[in-house]
């Protein structure tokens, strides 16, 4: 071994010597002339042209701002929330714009990242107040995801949360429900572009799942649903918090348990969804939800119940169709109520006849892909070679894998449009708009949100109206039920409705009344600990005034 070093260490002395001679044999370099010095004049008119050529630039492609992320050198909501928590100058936030935003003159991709890189990276030229730095790095991330270079996307989200973090703005409840959000959401979708879905999704929901009763981290933070990822604890209770709010969560989470094959859980989740409409929409109910039911519970072996959910479905179908209401997913109940026979008749012994039924159809594509390989697990197992066609042709690996290959496809095709990527930077909070909410959402005995009918309904629902800036009225509906349920000492059903988030129904009961949603009944001391701190109460708000007028 020994002697293998010295050997080495001779080739590398021959091989250094062999290039110090070659260099001494080699002819010496040309002399070139220094360049002529330019007189003052040539000098001045030289910085002239290129400052008129950079200001003619940024007049025709926007200045490196609007090629970044779109956005003017000053930033709409950035002066607020820098005056609330106080951890940065707000020198630049006060600048007049040169400019107004213009998406349209975002780069895309490379070019983005290098219009990005020219704020973030120049010591002397770049950006360095933090409340405007994070959108830029947020905006980089975003054009390295357009370039493919999903590394270096995580990368840049990681150097902005670890400036907010010096900063003092992680753990502000009115950071963490804005801005804050866009750091989880963008480093999910380049995890989720990695390869990682596991990851992606436990990024994604991490933030959501400390602020369990604010709506929109709930909404922004909705996992991808990736075929063959593993469900976990954490992303069952995702589902599951929020569907306290939202009860279509509960058919997400019905879907996911479907996938890992967790069919008595998928089913009780159903069921609850199920409940919920019967006590709320009594008048229009709709038949996907007790065919879907049907499904779920019939492959968790409930087929008592399954079979009344089915013959529910089929009675309502028909009963809408004589009122001339027909459904408009009429064709997507048949299929469930389809798959739910195939089922059924593998149940009653008639394998071959459910097997025909099954790999007769070319494609499924109502019920869950969890429902449809439970389906197959039943039937592929002694089918003869004849019988394996359709999904029984196939291992459930190679159907994951072409599912997340499209998915993947479609992805990468949505990542051209230079706008999808860049709504996951979320908007700095108006706190001045959450504090504006104070005094309605506070007044209970006379409550100017709730809208109570002359006539009450049956089932005690009541609608709230909010008329505070968007972003504040999730939080303002939820926290005003809380506070109005509290002071009659009960519980509360709340729905928000995503398409209107102006409007809540709420409900005011306790468990076992018959006019709730046992399994959805919320205790309202959680909300008003938690969504009191961005809403705080009047005398609360007189406080922090106060406080903030001695610390100037």
């Amino acid at each position: 071994m020994n002697r293998s070093i010295l050997a080495g260490a001779a080739a590398l002395a021959i091989l250094h010597g062999a290039v110090a001679q070659a260099a001494d044999a080699a002819p010496p370099a040309p002399v070139t002339a220094p360049p002529a010095r330019l007189t003052k004049e040539q000098q001045r008119n030289a910085e002239a042209a290129a400052k008129a050529a950079e200001l003619e630039d940024f007049r025709k492609n926007g200045s490196w701002y609007l090629r970044c992320d779109g956005n003017p050198n000053n930033l709409t909501g950035g002066e607020s929330f820098a005056r609330l928590v106080g951890a940065v100058t707000l020198l630049g936030l006060l600048a007049p714009a040169r400019e107004m935003a213009d998406p349209a003159k975002r780069q895309f991709g490379a070019k983005g990242v290098e219009a990005c890189s020219q704020l973030i990276d120049d010591p002397q030229k770049g950006e360095h107040n933090v409340i405007r730095r994070l959108p830029l790095i947020l905006a980089r991330a975003a054009h390295r995801i357009e370039a493919r270079d999903f590394g270096g996307a995580v990368a840049d989200v990681g150097k902005a949360r670890a400036e907010a973090q010096a900063a003092n703005l992680v753990g502000n409840p009115y950071f963490d429900r804005s801005m804050g959000l866009s750091f989880d959401l963008l480093e999910s979708e380049a995890r989720l572009r990695l390869g990682d879905p596991e990851g992606s999704t436990a990024v994604r929901i991490r933030g959501a799942l400390k602020m369990p009763w604010s709506w929109y981290p709930k909404v922004t933070a909705q996992p991808y649903f990736v075929a063959g990822m593993a469900l976990t604890a954490d992303e069952l209770r995702f589902y599951d918090q929020a569907a306290l709010l939202d009860t279509l969560s509960l058919l997400r989470a019905a879907i996911r348990l479907e996938d890992a094959g967790r069919f008595a859980e998928a089913a009780a989740r159903r069921e609850t969804l199920l409940a919920d409409f019967e006590s709320q929409l009594a008048d229009t109910r709709e038949s996907a939800v007790y065919a879907g039911s049907a499904l779920t519970l019939a492959l968790a072996g409930q087929w008592e119940l399954a079979a009344k959910r089915a013959e529910q479905a089929r009675q309502n179908l028909e009963a809408r169709r004589a009122e001339g209401k027909a459904e408009a997913d009429a064709s997507n109940v048949i299929e469930l109520l389809d798959l739910y026979g195939v089922v059924a008749a593998f149940h009653a012994g008639k394998v071959p006849e459910a097997r025909r039924v099954f790999t007769a159809r070319s494609e499924w594509t109502a019920p869950s892909a969890g429902a449809l390989e439970g389906v197959a697990a039943l039937l592929l197992p002694g089918s003869k070679p004849e019988e394996q066609i359709g999904m029984l042709a196939e291992t459930r690996l190679q159907r994951e894998n072409r599912r997340r290959e499209r998915m993947l496809a479609a992805l990468a095709e949505r990542d051209k449009n230079n706008r999808t990527l860049f709504s996951y930077i979320l908007p700095y909070a108006s706190v001045s708009a959450f504090e504006a909410q104070s005094k309605q959402v506070w007044n209970t005995q006379k409550s100017k949100m709730a809208i109570v009918p002359k006539q009450p309904r049956p089932n005690g629902l009541v609608a709230y109206f909010n008329d505070g800036a968007p972003l504040t009225q999730p939080d303002a509906l939820l926290l005003h039920a809380a506070l109005t349920a509290k002071a009659q000492g009960k519980m509360f059903n709340i729905f928000i409705n995503g398409q209107k988030p102006s409007i809540a129904w709420v409900r005011l009961g306790s468990k076992g009344d018959g006019h709730t949603t046992e399994a959805l009944l919320i205790d309202p001391d959680p909300v008003i600990a938690e969504l009191g701190q961005v809403i705080p109460s009047p005398e609360a708000l007189a406080q922090r005034a106060k406080a903030g007028a001695a610390a100037k």
